[in-house]
């Protein structure tokens, strides 16, 4: 019989020390990384003296004449991801019920393999797909109306199939 080098209860004081210590590293890292981005970004207003409420509400985005208006690119972020979470939630529930109670064989030899493969693909190429196909068929479905095509609705189906897995 081997004996122990060390007895179980010192190694799992060892154990989670580290743990601890690692924890306590990976926090640090993020509370440096969250006072580096907020320093940089308080500068915008501190330093150069850019107004914070023209700033969240102002509909101009203009750099060289000195105007920062956040309020549409704000309104969008938040339009993309309500419409795009409205588009996927009753599919991957759907989705999710049938391949676990209708079809568990299916579920485990096709759609298991479907899903991977949607998660293995980098949002670059999503978002390559949806500048070149969602935006073409937008513009083919609503004419002139769409302009480039580019707006909430390409971003929320594209954003919609990225997050099905």
């Amino acid at each position: 019989m081997a004996k122990q080098l060390m007895p179980k209860r010192s190694l799992e004081n060892v154990g989670l020390g580290l743990t601890g210590a690692c924890v306590a590293l990976v926090a640090l890292v993020v509370l440096t990384l969250i006072v580096m981005v907020a320093e940089q970004g308080l500068t915008t207003f501190f330093v150069d003296g850019v107004d914070f409420g023209s700033f969240i509400s102002g509909q101009n985005w203009i750099p060289t004449d000195g105007r920062y208006g956040a309020l549409p690119l704000i309104v969008g972020s938040f339009s993309v991801t309500i419409l795009s979470t409205l588009f996927a939630l009753p599919v991957a529930l759907g989705s999710a019920i049938f391949v676990v109670e209708v079809r568990p064989v299916f579920g485990r030899k096709v759609f298991q393999p479907l899903v991977e493969l949607l998660v293995g693909i980098p949002s670059v190429v999503y978002g390559l797909i949806g500048l070149t196909v969602v935006n073409a068929a937008m513009r083919s479905i609503f004419g002139d109306a769409a302009g480039t095509g580019a707006g909430i609705l390409s971003g929320a189906i594209v954003l919609a199939v990225m997050i099905l897995p």
